[in-house]
């Protein structure tokens, strides 16, 4: 079902015995659409239901503090803790992420940092150090999970006829994510 506001509206018709639900608004980067997403969340909230955020931590401060009362949990990708591999790969600038991560924990937010890796690209000791660091600097961090590289992707490129710049690395072992999730752990 598309996620509008008359379909979150038309969900709290649902019997009680079902309804005890958590809406998740997924990226892209879901305050893109600042509007909609604050009415979407307001509904939710005034239905009681749990709500989830996926946030690359590129959000004007005045939205994100909108947004916090209404964010039960906030699912926070962190790709890179270097500001120059962060704006080679990722186009994107690391002190505005660091800045909504402060805010929320000014604000006492639930926020799992979830942290992509990449062979080649972000799977540094310095990267996962940078990672520990955070989860002992900001209480609000509940967890920090390790999502490792998968070419799932590489098809949806493909079909659209575009060349794929990491066609040539395989999906990460089991065991290699448990090698990363230990080099993030306490």
């Amino acid at each position: 079902m598309f996620l509008t506001v008359q379909n979150a509206r038309r969900a709290a018709n649902v019997p009680k015995y079902v309804r005890t639900m958590s809406w998740s608004f997924p990226g892209g980067e879901a305050s893109l659409h600042f509007e909609l997403l604050k009415k979407l969340l307001t509904a939710c909230r005034e239905k009681g239901y749990h709500t989830a955020l996926e946030t690359n931590g590129l959000i004007s401060a005045a939205h994100l503090k909108e947004l916090i009362p209404l964010t039960d949990l906030f699912l926070f990708d962190f790709k890179h803790s270097d500001p120059d591999a962060l704006k080679k790969w990722a186009g994107a600038p690391l002190a505005p992420i660091l800045e909504s991560l402060a805010a929320l924990e000014d604000a006492h937010a639930h926020v799992w940092l979830r942290c992509p890796v990449i062979p080649g690209v972000n799977d540094t000791d310095a990267h996962f150090e940078a990672i520990r660091a955070l989860k002992h600097q900001y209480t609000c961090i509940e967890k920090a999970e390790i999502m490792a590289y998968h070419d799932i992707g590489k098809t949806k490129w493909d079909a659209l006829g575009i060349p794929y710049s990491l066609a040539a690395l395989k999906t990460v072992s089991p065991e290699q994510k448990h090698i990363w999730e230990t080099k993030i752990a306490d």
